[in-house]
């Protein structure tokens, strides 16, 4: 075998992440095509909490792999419910890039917004996380791809937006000298938020490649491509979110970080939609009890936050 056909949803930040996967491959020697998918996240406009059903941005690439019109699919993790279709498996989880949220503006830092200004975002979870770092603001629906977001940022429709700083990478948008803050090519102004205030989805800032279960696809990818401190990481965020509960609809952040030798830094928190109010634990586990460890980090996560008022 030496062709592969990558699905990938049509956005610009969906294929360049597409393009990441399709180079490793073709360094490796294999012919990539590239087989754009249009998905029921794309087509809807509602707030995606909103939509009755979960995995919107993936159903379809599923149907296209199950008929093997394809033969992996790529996606950010996060995007990847963590209950997946059967027959179908994650082969390849690349390196995690930066998992943070930025805030996007035509030149203010977050903390220079003034009461009543606008800041732009489709997520319960920023949307709590900011209101509770700026409880004098407004938050205003925002959706469509980044660029879209960045061009009705750039129109004036709203003060600042919130994303995840890694698109802004992918898309090539951060200028060289600009590391954490600093003017992006398309001239607006970008800062990265501290994690501890900004908590991030689960599996923020990752690739995955998925495929049929046990295909030679599968095979390939995992001896090629899949990174095992990011796997373990994003195994623990996933496991954490199926604990919770949690979806699109529920304001939850869940970072986790290898130290090496051997132990896992684990923060999970779940918010009110507001921000008022949250349940937050932080933990340093022993990576040889992550597995039962993990499972009491996130009940006592979910105590806490049934207890809040």
């Amino acid at each position: 075998m030496n062709k592969f056909r990558l699905g990938t949803r049509g956005s610009p930040l969906a294929v360049a992440q597409a393009n990441v996967v399709r180079a490793a491959l073709e360094r490796e020697g294999f012919d990539v095509e590239l087989k754009i998918v249009r998905t029921s996240g794309d087509m809807h406009r509602e707030p995606l909490q909103k939509l009755k059903e979960f995995g919107v941005f993936v159903k379809e690439l599923d149907e296209y792999l199950l008929k093997g019109r394809i033969d992996a699919a790529v996606h950010s993790l996060k995007d990847i419910p963590s209950s997946m279709r059967a027959g179908l498996e994650i082969s390849a989880v690349l390196p995690r890039e930066e998992p943070y949220e930025a805030f996007v503006s035509r030149g203010q830092r977050l903390k220079d917004l003034k009461e009543g200004d606008v800041v732009g975002t489709s997520s319960v979870r920023r949307r709590a996380q900011m209101l509770r770092f700026r409880n004098d603001i407004v938050i205003k629906e925002l959706r469509g791809n980044l660029n879209t977001r960045l061009r009705k940022l750039k129109d004036g429709l709203y003060d600042g937006i919130i994303v995840a700083e890694v698109g802004l990478h992918r898309l090539n948008l951060i200028e060289e000298d600009a590391r954490c803050e600093g003017e992006l090519k398309n001239g607006l102004f970008f800062e990265r938020l501290p994690l501890k205030d900004f908590v991030p989805a689960a599996n923020q800032g990752i690739i995955a490649v998925v495929t049929k279960k046990g295909s030679k696809e599968s095979a390939i990818l995992k001896e090629l491509l899949d990174d095992a401190t990011t796997r373990m990481e994003a195994e623990v965020e996933r496991k954490i979110l199926r604990e919770l509960g949690g979806g699109c609809r529920v304001p939850i952040g869940v970072f986790a970080r290898f130290k090496p030798p051997s132990r896992m830094e684990v923060l999970a928190e779940v918010l009110s939609a507001d921000g008022k109010t949250w349940a937050r634990v932080e933990r340093v586990l022993p990576v040889e009890e992550l597995s039962k460890r993990v499972e009491e980090l996130a009940r006592e996560v979910r105590l806490a936050s049934s207890r809040q008022p």
